[in-house]
């Protein structure tokens, strides 16, 4: 008897890896006669998983069922698009978001699709390396390069350490006027949790046009509340400046 919590520990673990849900907790302890509702469980769950995630230095690779469901967003009309397509992701962990979106544009276009990532952690570099063409294992601020990337997969560290959202300094430092690194009219795609939008809208309404957002799935979406905001680097209307930031 003893030994039968440890599988819901296992569970809050998987969890932070994107392996397992809340839903498959509240299972685990209903089988063991715990009953919570699911707003007491997500309560009770959510600052374990947060201290978890600060501990992997804010790491949250986006869930592989999540990245199959964005794919089909990016369908791209191949006699609308340049011979070549540079993919660049700037905190990019062990390489498989990029990787995969490169991959589908490459199947639905006629573009040469080239693959470009930053990585602090080594070990997740050395991983990232083995599936893109081009990594770096730096900080994103440090690395030189041009405005060059018509396709971005921003997928930040979500902490505000400097009281400023780490979500929006990503943002607003790769698409400013001294460091943007994004063609005109590049396609941003932007993973974040929900509550962060308000923080980023400014920035979102007055670079970025077309914006529209995607709430994650039941599955994932209790665990950090995230949403992929799907953009276009060009200056909006007026109009669209003024939904956005609403």
């Amino acid at each position: 008897m003893h030994h039968q919590p440890i599988r819901a520990w296992a569970l809050l673990s998987d969890i932070t890896k994107g392996k397992a849900t809340i839903y498959d907790l509240a299972a685990e302890l209903r089988r063991l006669g715990l009953n919570f509702s699911y707003s007491e469980l997500l309560e009770k769950t959510r600052p374990k998983i947060n201290s978890r995630i600060v501990q992997r230095g804010g790491y949250y690779p986006t869930p592989l069922k999540e990245l199959q469901l964005i794919l089909p967003h990016l369908a791209v009309n191949a006699s609308e698009v340049t011979p070549f397509i540079n993919a660049y992701d700037p905190c990019c962990g062990e390489g498989e978001a990029i990787h995969c979106l490169g991959e589908h544009i490459k199947t639905k276009t006629k573009a040469e699709v080239t693959t470009f990532g930053v990585e602090l952690e080594r070990t997740r570099c050395e991983t990232a390396a083995t599936v893109l063409k081009h990594v770096v294992n730096d900080g994103y601020e440090t690395v030189r390069t041009e405005a060059k990337y018509g396709v971005m997969w921003l997928n930040p560290p979500y902490d505000d350490v400097f009281k400023e959202r780490t979500e929006l300094v990503f943002l607003k430092t790769l698409s400013s006027t001294s460091k943007n690194v994004l063609q005109q009219g590049a396609l941003l795609m932007f993973c974040i949790p929900q509550h962060v939008l308000n923080d980023c809208a400014p920035i979102l309404g007055s670079r970025f046009k077309d914006v529209k957002v995607y709430r994650f799935t039941d599955d994932n979406f209790p665990v950090y509340d995230q949403v992929v905001v799907f953009a276009y680097f060009k200056k909006p209307t007026y109009q669209e400046q003024r939904e956005t930031i609403e």
